[in-house]
């Protein structure tokens, strides 16, 4: 479905990415984690035409995606939850929710899906006239999370939804995206818990220093020596 093919990043003279290659498949939960630095969030940014690629090719169901614009890339069906939730403080969260819908052509179905929405986060409705602002951490995610959704995204690219959280809350975020799996949702999933990235995934990437250290079957990685020494605290 998608496809990285010997991409590399550079921001000046810095190598972000280096010839790295990945695949989602339809359906799948695709884990990439590493340290901070190692180009998790340049890879999603590189997918989203945030960043260029200096060299290599992205392709999105065998066409070539690199060179187009974000708002081209966002029609197209790829939808990032940033880092650090990059909700509109000033505007309710209902209005955040709408923004997310702001390229959908079938307007019709908004209001219905919206509905939808908030059957699936209820803390969301019960604040649905409040300031995004004022929300706590989690809820915060919780409506940037709901903004993605009412995209309706081909594939949904999630960037540490995790962070800063309580652990009762990520639990609870946690949940959230096994019901998504469930439901057929593709996702890109990128997070410093190593752990938890794993257990929610098919397959990951390991990033190390901006190439491709490791890659498999996200429970063959769990039992992984290598990882239970780097990234696994075993």
């Amino acid at each position: 479905m998608l496809k990285l093919n010997n991409v590399s990043v550079k921001y000046g003279n810095v190598i972000a990415l280096e010839n790295v290659s990945m695949e989602i498949n339809e359906g799948e939960t695709i884990s990439i984690v590493g340290a901070n630095g190692a180009g998790k969030s340049t890879t999603l940014k590189a997918i989203s035409g945030l960043v260029k690629c200096h060299t290599g090719t992205i392709e999105l169901e065998d066409q070539l995606l690199h060179k187009s614009e974000p708002e081209a890339i966002v029609r197209k069906g790829i939808i990032q939850v940033p880092e650090g939730r990059r909700v509109f403080p000033q505007m309710t969260v209902f209005e955040n929710i709408e923004m997310g819908a702001t390229l959908r052509k079938d307007k019709a179905n908004i209001a219905k899906e919206i509905k939808e929405i908030f059957s699936r986060f209820p803390r969301l409705k019960e604040r649905s006239k409040q300031l995004a602002g004022t929300l706590s951490g989690g809820e915060q995610q919780m409506l940037a999370i709901a903004r993605g959704l009412i995209a309706k995204p081909k594939i949904l690219m999630l960037d540490e939804p995790s962070l800063g959280l309580a652990p009762l809350i990520i639990e609870e975020i946690a949940r959230l995206i096994k019901e998504l799996q469930k439901g057929g949702m593709t996702i890109l999933l990128i997070e410093q818990n190593a752990r938890m990235a794993l257990k929610l995934s098919n397959r990951a990437y390991v990033l190390e220093t901006g190439r491709v250290a490791l890659e498999g079957n996200a429970q063959t990685l769990l039992n992984d020596d290598f990882m239970k020494k780097a990234y696994l605290g075993a």
